[in-house]
């Protein structure tokens, strides 16, 4: 595992290394998380440091391969007030390949934590669609220092289930259906209120 591990890290310092022209001290990647499916195809998410702001990018490897694919953003970026800062990345996939990435992004104009979710199938066509609200947009998540308060499971049927807790200490959830191209969540609804039972 360790040896996984260090490939990862080493391919993550070539990919910035790549992109920034060279080292610098702008390009920090940090929270990698690596899942495989049962074809021992590799996707690998993270946050990097771009301009200041901190972004999620991703990449895959296909089993029968050694490279890995460009890293893509999966974070979302205004024209106007720039890259969502973003962190925390989480990862599932299933035996199959279908992948789901959630992270945590501040909405630049509301200045509100939200969940966001990006989808990748490695059967056909493989690309990340664009990243889609999973949580409420009047409710922003729990932020909490240390562990990320929200969690993502894929299911072998493709079905995807992310859960999170939110400012108001409620816990909520929020499904989909992991296809090539498709992006759709439910509305979210709650799994535990505030208060004791």
């Amino acid at each position: 595992m360790k040896s996984v591990k260090n490939k990862i890290y080493a391919s993550i310092l070539c990919i910035c290394t790549m992109m920034m022209g060279g080292l610098s001290a702008d390009c920090t990647a940090k929270s990698v998380k690596m899942e495989t499916d049962g074809l021992g195809n590799a996707v690998s998410v993270w946050e990097l440091q771009e301009g200041g702001v901190t972004i999620i990018q991703a990449a895959y490897r296909a089993a029968t391969g050694t490279e890995w694919s460009a890293p893509h953003q999966l974070s979302l970026s205004n024209q106007v007030l720039g890259n969502f800062r973003s962190s925390d990345p989480k990862l599932a996939i299933n035996s199959q390949g279908q992948t789901v990435a959630i992270w945590r992004s501040i909405d630049p104009s509301s200045s509100k934590s939200h969940l966001y979710a990006a989808t990748l199938s490695l059967q056909g066509t493989v690309s990340w669609t664009t990243a889609a609200l999973v949580s409420d947009v009047n409710e922003p998540l729990q932020n909490m220092l240390g562990e990320a308060p929200y969690s993502v499971k894929v299911g072998e049927n493709g079905k995807s289930t992310v859960i999170w807790q939110t400012v108001l200490q409620e816990v909520k959830s929020s499904t989909s259906t992991v296809s090539e191209g498709s992006n759709s969540w439910t509305s979210p609804v709650l799994v535990v209120g505030t208060g004791c039972p």
